[in-house]
């Protein structure tokens, strides 16, 4: 649906979720009703108690620069930059970290999609990366 949707939308209008519908709810009018729709955030919460740790390499170092910028105790492999309060001024300061690291540019998008485990994937080794502050 989306790969359909990017041939005819600008990418700002590329919905992030799709919840399927039996039937779209209507009000006496024949209008949408919009508080019969579901909730599309219900079943994507995660109980508290399926927190997944990093992985050893990648995986705890992008962990540690988003714990630091984003002012967080806790970042999880399964856990999405902006969920955790990411803004995208701070997206792109990781991603200049990134490169500074690695030599490697990600595009700041996958941020918004793409889990902390789904972007250590798609980048080089970070565990030999020397540490150093993100400014």
């Amino acid at each position: 649906m989306r790969r359909f949707l990017r041939t005819r939308l600008p990418d700002y209008m590329i919905p992030s979720m799709a919840v399927a519908l039996g039937r779209v709810p209507l009000t006496p009018n024949g209008k949408l009703d919009r508080n019969s729709l579901p909730d599309p955030f219900a079943h994507a919460a995660r109980p508290a108690n399926a927190f997944e740790a990093p992985a050893s390499g990648t995986e705890t170092v992008i962990a540690n620069v988003w714990r630091q910028l984003l002012k967080v105790d806790k970042v999880g492999a399964e856990d999405n930059f902006f969920e955790l309060g990411g803004y995208s001024l701070l997206a792109l300061r990781f991603v200049a970290h990134v490169e500074r690291q690695t030599g490697t540019r990600i595009d700041p998008r996958i941020l918004f999609f793409q889990s902390l485990r789904q972007i250590a994937a798609g980048v080089p080794d970070l565990s030999h990366a020397r540490e150093v502050g993100v400014s």
